[in-house]
């Protein structure tokens, strides 16, 4: 299915919508199962698990960009290829004043990464070429952090985050368009 997007783009240029995967977590899980990363406070940073009960957020998508590089079909045939996407999202909460437990370090802020890794089936018809948009689910609100350190001491505060989105996937587009001059020139020079 391809559909006719703005001429922001190009104006003969079409757009599929291909099937959101949803992001593997490789340093992080879903905000309410737990996430692993980095508590910060003015001497540094340690490893530490952090629980985050949500009181209040909201969801949005980022304005889309490319991501990986433009394919050009220089063939007379539709070209069917995998495409690999992967790269790192990340989320950080700032935590409000606080006690910290005894003999643990008090963290003023969490940081922590997603790693997300797709494949997606393009098809590049003759003469086109071919990227790919993603627009970013991100996620920011208030919430209950408890953080746990690496002896397993746990300390809770209230705060704010700002992070990839739970449960909404990114949204990821196949543009495809004419070939421009330069590209038409490669094409030609590699069949001299």
């Amino acid at each position: 299915m391809r559909t006719l997007i703005t001429a922001a783009l190009a104006a003969a240029s079409a757009a599929l919508l291909l099937a959101p995967a949803a992001p593997t977590p490789a340093h992080a899980a879903d905000l309410d199962s737990g996430l692993y990363g980095e508590c910060w406070d003015a001497k540094g940073s340690w490893p530490c698990t952090v629980q985050v009960a949500v009181t209040a957020s909201e969801r949005r998508y980022g304005p889309a960009h490319q991501e990986g590089d433009v394919y050009v079909n220089c063939t007379r045939q539709t070209v069917e290829r995998q495409r690999s996407l992967s790269g790192t999202r990340p989320g950080r909460a700032d935590f409000a004043a606080g006690k910290a437990a005894n003999g643990t370090r008090r963290p003023a802020r969490f940081t922590w990464s997603e790693y997300t890794d797709r494949s997606l089936n393009e098809q590049v018809r003759p003469g086109e070429a071919s990227w790919v948009e993603v627009e970013r689910a991100s996620e920011s609100g208030t919430a209950t952090f408890t953080v746990t350190d690496g002896d397993g001491r746990a300390q809770t505060f209230t705060g704010t985050f700002d992070g990839p989105a739970r449960g909404l996937p990114d949204r990821v587009y196949q543009r495809t368009g004419p070939l421009t001059d330069a590209e038409r020139s490669r094409c030609h020079a590699a069949r001299a």
